[in-house]
């Protein structure tokens, strides 16, 4: 693999007088891969067409105010997520206030230690991956992250305990009440999961959010039956309420299904199925995954709030040597 493609793109907006040279010298030693463009105009053009992994712009250019191409480049599409660090030949307390108002994040004079520079751009830099892989509505670690997480606790051997979580008759209450109020409901289950998680005793303990409404949970197997308990008291209790009066009064909504037949469709409850290596051995975070939709399946054939753990036995219960 070539190496050059891992590193991590800096881009320097600044004009000539600026010690570009030393600048590029010390981020390159430190491993990144750094551009340049001498004019505020030239500078927005490189950041569009390769999309840095952080911007390093200086308060003098030729061209533009700088503040204004910080404005430019939170409002384009691509430009939400690239941090910005504004450099500049003086301490003033204006430039700072408007250098943060303009959106940039951090505001730094030209004459600051080489190593708060590359503190500030490695912290800015990992914040901003970070970020990347949270889920926008409920801030949890999405897709990306738990993949990770699911092949570090396979990696090491020790018991864990994978629970999904999703949430029946979702869809119909979505369809009916609307996505603002479909979202409130995402986010008070992300609430309720992580109290609950936070309060189980299991300070390794991990929450993500897959998408729409699935969850994933990640414990020790001992801990994963009362966990289950607690979540689903809690979502049982504070569902109700989201419901308008009538709907909640009769327990149900009535809404078209996906045929387009209208149906009776009961306050909302939630499935999780349990996932554990007590009994097995998986050799992936897919073969987790795929046990994990059989249980789903099963719950979705039950009424009510439930979990279902796979008790299922296999040869290959330890993980090969």
């Amino acid at each position: 693999m070539d190496m050059q493609k891992q590193k991590k793109r800096i881009l320097i907006i600044a004009n000539r007088s600026f010690s570009e040279a030393a600048l590029s010298l010390l981020l390159t030693d430190a491993g990144y891969a750094v551009l340049f463009a001498e004019t505020g105009e030239s500078g927005l053009r490189l950041a569009g067409r390769e999309r840095p992994d952080l911007l390093i712009v200086d308060t003098a250019l030729p061209d533009m105010d700088s503040f204004a191409v910080c404005r430019h480049i939170r409002s384009s599409f691509y430009g939400g997520s690239i941090p910005i660090l504004m450099l500049s030949s003086g301490v003033l307390r204006q430039d700072m206030l408007e250098s943060l108002r303009s959106g940039a994040n951090v505001y730094l004079p030209q004459s600051c230690r080489a190593m708060e520079l590359l503190a500030y751009t490695a912290s800015l830099i990992h914040l901003t991956d970070r970020n990347r892989s949270l889920n926008p509505l409920t801030g949890l670690s999405g897709n990306l992250e738990i993949q990770r997480e699911l092949t570090r606790r396979i990696a090491s051997g020790q018991p864990y305990a994978i629970i999904y979580g999703d949430l029946d008759n979702f869809k119909a209450y979505n369809d009916k009440y609307g996505f603002v109020r479909g979202d409130r409901v995402i986010q008070l289950t992300a609430d309720i999961l992580a109290d609950r998680l936070s309060h189980s005793g299991d300070d390794s303990g991990f929450l993500g959010h897959i998408g729409g409404d699935d969850f994933l949970l990640a414990t020790a197997p001992q801990l994963a039956e009362p966990l289950c308990k607690a979540v689903i008291e809690a979502f049982d209790r504070s569902i109700p309420a989201l419901y308008d009066k009538a709907d909640r009064l009769a327990g149900a909504i009535t809404a078209a299904n996906r045929k387009g037949v209208m149906e009776r469709f009961p306050i909302m409850t939630i499935s999780l199925a349990v996932v554990t290596n007590r009994n097995r051995y998986f050799p992936s975070h897919l073969a987790i995954s795929d046990v994990a939709s059989e249980l789903k399946g099963s719950l979705k054939r039950m009424s009510g709030s439930n979990y279902l753990f796979d008790r299922r036995h296999s040869p290959d219960a330890a993980a090969p040597d």
